[in-house]
């Protein structure tokens, strides 16, 4: 979380008998958006995520993601996979964005596929720095 500079990050994880995880993510940025975007955000972005992680099958693991902001009526849903092969990872995210704003939602999705783009390789770097220890 602390990698990603959030302000006021949480993160909550359950744990299911069956071996699914339930991961909810709160993070808040605060930074000068796009004057077609500001009305809607303010000073500070909330984004809330929940990451729905199945039961391992194998080396494979398949998941969902939502994300939400505060202040924004978006929609983002993606499909994850997570699968080991030859002492290596791979993690695939399918995801659709929709932004329900006449005239600038699409301004508005590329402007989150963008931030997705971004905070994806955050997470990356996390990991990659993390296997190195």
């Amino acid at each position: 979380m602390e990698f990603s500079y959030a302000l006021n990050p949480e993160h909550h994880v359950l744990e299911y008998s069956d071996g699914s995880l339930e991961i909810n993510i709160h993070r808040e940025f605060e930074g000068t958006w796009p004057s077609f975007v500001e009305p809607f955000i303010g000073p500070t972005l909330k984004i809330d995520e929940k990451r729905i992680w199945q039961a391992a099958e194998g080396n494979k693991r398949l998941g969902k993601t939502v994300i939400s902001a505060s202040g924004l009526p978006v929609d983002v849903k993606a499909d994850m996979t997570i699968a080991e092969k030859d002492n290596s990872c791979t993690v695939s995210i399918v995801g659709k964005i929709k932004v329900n704003v006449i005239v600038i939602g699409g301004k508005i999705e590329r402007l989150i596929q963008e931030q997705i783009y971004d905070a994806i390789d955050v997470e990356r770097d996390f990991y990659l720095e993390e296997l190195k220890k």
